[in-house]
């Protein structure tokens, strides 16, 4: 992702938080896939759990997307005071995710 890329993530973070319903963490996104618009997911999460929740996600015809920065950033974003690994998106409120999608393919 470029530069202008990852802030136009954040800043689409930035209004689910406000605006959407999500959950935080590994076992809650495993938990609540049936429901889920987009899983989002810190550069501190390892590669097997990458590639589990890949997997997962593809199974159940959830995007995926990874976040370039941190877990302490990601929290930041989603206006949290703490890591955060995992976002699983349910609701995105007010803010149009598609053109996500177009930066991913």
């Amino acid at each position: 992702m470029s530069a202008q890329n990852d802030k136009e993530l954040q800043k689409m973070m930035r209004a689910i938080a406000k605006s959407g319903k999500y959950d935080v963490g590994l076992k809650e996104s495993l938990k609540s896939l049936n429901n889920v618009k987009l899983l989002v997911y810190s550069s501190d999460l390892d590669k097997t759990n990458i590639s589990n929740k890949e997997d997962s996600c593809k199974k159940s015809s959830v995007p995926v997307i990874a976040f370039p920065g941190s877990s302490m950033a990601l929290g930041r974003v989603c206006g949290k005071a703490f890591k955060v690994r995992v976002i699983s998106v349910r609701s995105t409120g007010d803010t149009d995710i598609s053109s996500l999608f177009k930066v991913e393919k």
